[in-house]
């Protein structure tokens, strides 16, 4: 039977997700600024030269560690319109229940809390914060104004 190979993006997706999840450990443990790409790349078990072929620095993989934890608290975009006011319940159950579980996680505070601090120095830092609340203070609003609109 021939091997066959993924495809070349299936690749990059899996080798962008160990520099994320080595970096986040890292900036958790170190901070920021004694964490360097050398150590991430270590942690990552990649070249130097494939993680910054992947990010062109250090900030751009906390951005990216910032914009994927976010991602895990946002609600699902396709969700149905409620019909009832148990189902708005149980959608913001679930949400609420989402978002507590997520940041209440000590990894999840320290990277929140570094990218806190990191976002005075950097515009970058603080625009992914913002836009990350943004995402889902919008999305709770449409889901909101949906129930409104159907007189739940």
């Amino acid at each position: 039977m021939r091997k066959t190979t993924p495809p070349r993006a299936a690749n990059e997706n899996a080798l962008c997700n160990r520099i994320i999840r080595a970096a986040f450990e890292a900036f958790v443990e170190n901070g920021y600024a004694g964490t360097t790409t050398l150590e991430i790349a270590t942690r990552a078990k990649v070249s130097k030269r494939d993680l910054y072929a992947n990010f062109p620095n250090k900030q751009a993989v906390l951005l990216q560690c910032i914009t994927n934890r976010a991602a895990r608290m946002r609600l699902s975009p396709d969700l149905p319109a409620p019909r009832s006011r148990e189902m708005l319940a149980q959608i913001l159950v679930s949400f609420g229940a989402t978002v507590i579980r997520e940041v209440s996680q000590p990894a999840v505070i320290a990277i929140y809390r570094l990218a806190i601090s990191e976002a005075e120095r950097s515009p970058d830092v603080a625009g992914i914060l913002n836009a990350s609340r943004a995402a889902n203070r919008n999305a709770l609003a449409e889901l909101l104004g949906r129930a409104k609109a159907s007189g739940i």
